[in-house]
């Protein structure tokens, strides 16, 4: 990403940016800065306070000058202490206003280099679009509003989320509602993110508390000063939400900004599951609508930049114009209607509004129209947002709902090892298990199984079982009991939740075709018989407690119900995995050396071809694979040692667009195992690019 920023750095694009930026810093001096921020910090700092905002007013300061929190306050002293000592120097009038304009100038290329590495694609169009925006040229330097510093503390509370520097995200949204109370505003939508998404809930608690603590201290005790209570608290800006509002008669309203932002964060809440980066897209149309459904400052609206800049580079086209157009009206119907700036070098005095609409009605017609027009921009914005951003987002439509696999086979094949691996990839949190074995009609003492055995679907309410799956694919929880294998009993029943990813594993789990109709990927576990033999002996005898005998017993007397039931289920899968060991004549020490030998046959081997290339090119496995045949069915032979770490990386080839998926730091195996991984997580890659073609 380094290499990337340094190339834009030295790109025409950014230098024509930076040239202006620095032209407007030396020459331009808007109203705002000359005079409220600038004689704020020059003022607290020669009267130092531990209440600059009361101190500011006591010596008959304007209470609008400075409606920020302490860490704007102290941003700006540094620059202003500097300023002053210079002023001092060339025995100038003062210096600040030029430290406000060059402080603002690094904030915003901080903002642009995170916004950068928030973009996983297309990083050098979202620089541009931030970079050359005319709206944040226009705030930033001639409207002179401070609020990119709240915004850099926003985009840092995402990329630090990103990351999963949880902690660190909510002390970075602390730092921005201490800048500027109406951070607040997004507050809500992070906590319902991390809250609703069982892959995140982990970061919820160390969010909320770095959240929690830095906004206390910054914005809480500190609103306990007389002086930042008149001037932060009670700044006609926090009255703006209901300004706009429905009038129902007899001093009856409705006001709207509340209205949207609830609906907003209400579906937010609805969605449940979000990648990250709808995630983004929502909290940036949040914002966009509280601009468009209040009378926003001006300043207000650089909130909105880098989610208009990441959806311009996203989807191009169409929305990269409505923005752009929307910015452009913006800036017109600013320059016509705001306060301006002075031209130092001419002393030229361009602070007071160009247009006066008490002119003449014809100009107060012709201003509304463009005021109109920016408004429809902003909502086709919106809208744009949301088809792109949201209804085409591939996640959006892949989570509505649950990933399904299924992994059948006969006892001892290794079912339930699978089942724990995949949920390793997912996150148990976000993976829910269903095991066939919990849908034995009896006890293990029962005598009916001395007449049918557990292979047979006479000993199984597979009707209890295919209910359950079909209830928990659509989204919805079931109750269901446990089969203890320790002591043979049924625990009592409890709820099974929904989850993001739904593992059905058993002997009969491909053998119901409604169960199989739902399934995104279906998986059969096959074994060479004396090494099933072997390890179902050693899970019976050593973790299950039962007699050798017992067990192999047991094997015998259940051959026939296999053949008849369970094996045939192996037609129907999408992938047959065939575990076998080098030398079958020494199985121990081939088990004991992790020497196994993996066929594996696919269904649809489209992804094959880049799976081997990635065993063989990265993980030096020795392997030999079928090309693909007209059915699609592909088989490979694979051999040789791998460790976790090589798992991992062969990985990163493999999974282009799954990382919102996959937990945040997926469990991966050695071995045989972690090469069942590898084919299944391509695998699933393909499955998924196929469903999104459907939804």
């Amino acid at each position: 990403m380094m290499q990337e920023l340094r190339q834009i750095i030295g790109d025409w694009r950014f230098l024509v940016g930076l040239a202006l930026r620095v032209v407007m810093v030396c020459t331009v001096l808007p109203w705002t800065i000359r005079d409220w921020f600038a004689p704020f910090i020059d003022q607290t700092l020669a009267f130092l306070s531990i209440d600059p905002w009361g101190s500011f007013i006591a010596h008959g300061g304007d209470k609008l000058a400075f409606p920020y929190g302490p860490v704007m306050y102290l941003l700006f002293t540094i620059p202003g202490a500097i300023g002053l000592a210079l002023a001092k120097l060339l025995s100038i009038r003062s210096f600040t206003p030029f430290m406000f304009g060059l402080t603002v100038l690094v904030v915003e290329f901080l903002t642009m280099s995170m916004l950068v590495a928030l973009s996983r694609e297309n990083r050098r169009e979202v620089a541009w679009f931030f970079w050359l925006s005319p709206l944040a040229i226009y705030v930033n330097y001639w409207y002179g509003q401070l609020d990119i510093v709240p915004v850099l503390f926003l985009v840092g509370t995402f990329l630090l989320l990103k990351n999963a520097r949880a902690l660190y995200a909510g002390i970075a949204l602390g730092l921005g509602v201490s800048a500027k109370l109406s951070v607040l505003l997004a507050a809500p939508f992070f906590l319902v993110y991390l809250w609703r998404n069982s892959r995140q809930r982990a970061l919820f608690k160390p969010f909320l508390l770095g959240l929690g603590c830095v906004a206390f201290v910054g914005a809480g005790l500190v609103a306990l000063l007389p002086g930042y209570g008149e001037m932060v608290l009670g700044s006609r800006e926090l009255t703006k939400v209901y300004n706009f509002a429905l009038d129902l008669g007899g001093e009856t309203h409705i006001f709207l900004m509340p209205v949207v932002y609830s609906l907003l964060l209400y579906g937010a809440w609805r969605i449940e599951r979000m990648s990250f980066e709808l995630f983004f897209v929502f909290v940036g149309i949040a914002f966009f609508s509280v601009l468009l459904f209040t009378p926003a400052s001006t300043g207000w609206f650089l909130w909105s930049l880098p989610f208009v800049a990441f959806m311009q580079s996203r989807a191009g086209g169409t929305t990269a114009l409505l923005g752009l157009v929307f910015s452009c009206l913006f800036v017109l119907t600013g320059l016509l209607r705001a306060t301006g700036a002075e031209i130092v070098p001419l002393n030229l005095d361009l602070t007071i509004p160009m247009l006066q609409l008490e002119i003449s009605p014809q100009i107060k017609f012709a201003y509304s129209l463009l005021l109109s027009s920016t408004w429809i921009c902003g909502v086709l914005f919106c809208l744009q947002m949301f088809i792109h951003g949201v209804r085409r987002n591939d996640f959006f439509r892949l989570s509505r709902r649950p990933l399904a696999v299924g992994i059948a086979g006969d006892s001892g094949a290794g079912k339930d090892t699978f089942a724990s691996a995949i949920a390793g990839l997912f996150g148990h949190e976000s993976t829910t298990l269903i095991s066939g074995d919990d849908y034995h009609k009896w006890d293990r003492s029962a005598p009916m199984w001395r007449m049918i055995t557990h292979l047979d679907p006479r000993g199984n309410d597979l009707g209890r079982f295919t209910r359950d799956v079909l209830v928990l694919l659509d989204g919805k929880s079931v109750t269901s009991r446990h089969y203890d294998h320790q002591t043979g009993r049924f625990r009592r029943a409890a709820s099974v939740a929904k989850n993001d990813v739904v593992v059905v594993s058993g002997l009969h789990a491909l053998l119901i075709n409604s169960v199989r109709e739902k399934l995104d990927l279906s998986v059969y576990l096959d074994m060479d018989e004396t090494l099933r033999t072997f390890f179902k002996v050693r899970r019976d005898v050593n973790e299950r407690g039962r007699p050798l005998e017992y067990v192999l017993d047991s094997i015998a007397k259940r051959q026939p119900d296999a053949d008849a039931y369970v094996k045939p289920q192996a037609q129907e899968a999408d992938i047959v995995f065939s575990l076998a060991v080098a030398n079958p004549l020494d199985i121990e020490r081939c088990v004991a050396r992790n020497d196994y030998r993996l066929n594996v046959t696919m269904r649809d081997g489209v992804s094959a071809e880049p799976l081997v290339h990635t065993l063989i090119g990265l993980c030096g496995m020795h392997v030999e694979s079928s090309p693909i045949g007209r059915d699609g069915l592909v088989t490979m032979s694979i051999e040789g040692e791998i460790d976790r770490d090589d798992v991992a990386l062969a990985a990163e080839k493999l999974r282009p667009v799954m990382d919102e998926l996959l937990a945040w730091s997926p469990r991966w195996e050695g071995g045989i195992l972690g090469v069942m991984q590898l084919v299944f997580l391509s695998h699933v890659y393909h499955v998924l690019q196929r469903r999104l073609s459907y939804a």
